[in-house]
């Protein structure tokens, strides 16, 4: 380090040459008071003004980071000449950190520190550490939550992190390995970021604060994490630092490579990002879990995206569903369905689709809100007109009017008393054609998707609020969220371990998108629309219960919009 500072310190070769003098062959070492007094004068001078020059608002700023297990070195630089330098010895707490955590913790702490220098102005930040410089490109959800917990901290900051190998920063380096240790105070970050409670300094006091996971289920998750070789070994190596090649790393950890500046711990357990690795012995047990409304492979995979992880778990989804005998049992015939799609709602609860369906005996009433695709089942001891229109009475004095509620011509649709109901509420009552099902599309697939679910839960003993909870929980595809965060604004809880971010924002782009797109993929094999009918035009109509075809002649256009 001396050497390195060398240029910037005056006469430096004549005030070393005593030190010099102990690295000749026919001298022999015998460290005296002279050469004390002299290694401390140097250590003197390069903390003296004649070595830090002062500071340039004209010129790039570069803040020199490193650290080590036993502390922080930082340096901040213009054209290669230090402005100003500092260690930190780190705490017991801090010391068992991942290396990237302690790496970033080194930047926090000193542009915290240098704040008038750095604060309002673009600088760059130099790490040795390579996976640093990925995350902090990535956005923020994708880091574990302590590392976005540092992350936060230097929001307001206008710096890009860059890679420089060890060897070459001298200063950051040498600091980290020989820390002040008369510095040793905590750096304050947030208590908490959506998951994890506190950092007691005695390791058997963790506890974490995985949502909906009981403390028998976290103690067994941090024991099982621990039991596992792999996961034991990932841990060391995130401690430790990852290597510089994937060639120096054990062959049975090189499928965490890819994705290695996203893997964090936390009170014992991994994080990549905010999903959690599960523990080979625990893969089955979560799987479970993940099927237990037994939904298709596609949205079993999204649930599990959501919360959780292991190597090969989309394997493991696929392979499970497939052989899931209750799925096989109640599979879709998979009809082929031509698409008329409804205009896209604006907003949550614009747009209602109602249907009753019935299975072994027992009635349902299902109401699906169009634009967050959120579903509402009742049991229906009586499926009246009045019944009917009551149920859902209760739900618009719960969420609010909705501008409109497609329906199909049943009874409990068009009586009297469901009338009534959308007169006073103000609702406008859209029906599809008669005999014409497919017209209502989007109210016919919940019904098929919401039936099977029914009908494997009652078979199977299984518990339909829970699994109606998966369902609202599940995302919708891979751009857009769960029916429960478009209507509510926020995910709701479920029983598996997971950590929750805010939502996106323009969902009603994707969902315009999304219903573009099944509608071209729907059409490919329809006929060409019909021209218009004309009043006093003589046509046949098929008499679908007898299957024939009689004259009959075109009286008035109907009033209710094309279907």
């Amino acid at each position: 380090m001396l050497s390195y500072l060398s240029p910037y310190i005056p006469r430096f070769a004549d005030k070393a040459h005593t030190l010099r003098g102990l690295l000749k062959n026919d001298t022999p070492w015998v460290w005296d008071t002279n050469y004390q007094n002299c290694f401390d004068d140097l250590k003197t001078m390069i903390t003296e003004d004649a070595c830090l020059k002062y500071y340039d608002p004209s010129l790039t700023i570069t803040l020199e980071v490193d650290a080590s297990q036993k502390g922080l070195g930082v340096a901040l630089v213009q054209n290669n000449q230090p402005i100003a330098f500092g260690s930190k010895t780190l705490t017991d707490t801090q010391s068992r950190y991942s290396n990237i955590e302690r790496e970033m913790l080194a930047i926090v702490y000193r542009i915290q520190r240098y704040h008038t220098y750095l604060y309002g102005k673009g600088f760059i930040v130099i790490t040795d550490h390579k996976p640093l410089v990925t995350i902090c490109r990535k956005p923020l959800h994708a880091a574990p939550p302590r590392l976005q917990r540092m992350l936060i901290q230097v929001q307001g900051y206008n710096f890009e992190v860059m890679y420089r190998p060890g060897p070459q920063l001298v200063l950051a380096d040498t600091l980290s390995r020989l820390p002040n240790p008369e510095n040793s105070s905590e750096i304050e970050l947030d208590e908490r970021i959506d998951g994890l409670i506190f950092e007691p300094e005695d390791p058997e006091m963790y506890t974490i604060a995985l949502i909906n996971f009981s403390p028998d289920k976290q103690n067994t998750l941090r024991a099982e994490t621990s039991k596992d070789l792999k996961l034991s070994a990932l841990k060391e190596v995130i401690l430790q630092g990852w290597p510089e090649k994937i060639q120096d790393l054990p062959k049975h950890l090189r499928a965490f490579w890819a994705f290695r500046d996203e893997l964090g711990i936390e009170t014992g357990v991994i994080f990549k990002g905010r999903q959690v690795l599960i523990p080979d012995s625990m893969t089955e047990s979560i799987l479970k879990q993940l099927h237990s409304s037994h939904q298709g492979i596609e949205k079993t995979h999204r649930l599990a995206r959501e919360s959780v992880y292991w190597i090969k778990m989309n394997d493991d989804i696929e392979k499970m569903c497939r052989s899931c005998s209750v799925c096989i049992e109640y599979q879709d015939a998979n009809p082929k369905e031509p698409l008329q799609p409804h205009k896209v709602p604006t907003k949550p609860w614009q747009s209602l689709a109602s249907d009753l369906f019935e299975v072994n005996g027992r009635h349902y009433l299902l109401t699906v809100d169009r634009y967050s695709k959120f579903p509402m089942v009742d049991e229906m001891h009586t499926t009246s007109s009045h019944a009917v229109a009551q149920k859902i009475q209760a739900y618009v004095s719960l969420f609010g009017r909705p501008d409109e509620i497609l329906t199909d011509n049943g009874t409990q649709y068009t009586g009297e008393a469901f009338k009534q109901f959308t007169k006073e509420w103000g609702v406008k009552h859209i029906t599809s054609s008669p005999h014409y099902p497919k017209s209502n599309g989007f109210i016919e697939r919940h019904v098929r998707h919401i039936k099977s679910i029914v009908k494997k839960t009652l078979k199977y003993g299984g518990n339909l609020q829970m699994a109606l909870l998966q369902i609202r929980a599940t995302p919708i595809d891979s751009k857009l969220p769960s029916p429960a965060e478009l209507i509510f604004g926020r995910p709701v809880t479920t029983l598996l371990p997971s950590r929750t971010d805010p939502g996106k924002e323009e969902h009603r782009l994707n969902l315009e998108q999304r219903t573009a797109n099944m509608k071209e993929h729907h059409d490919r094999n329809s006929r060409k629309e019909l021209p218009p009918l004309q009043p006093g035009q003589h046509v046949t109509v098929l008499n679908k219960e007898r299957g024939t075809w009689h004259p009959a002649t075109v009286v008035e256009k109907s009033t209710e919009p094309r279907s």
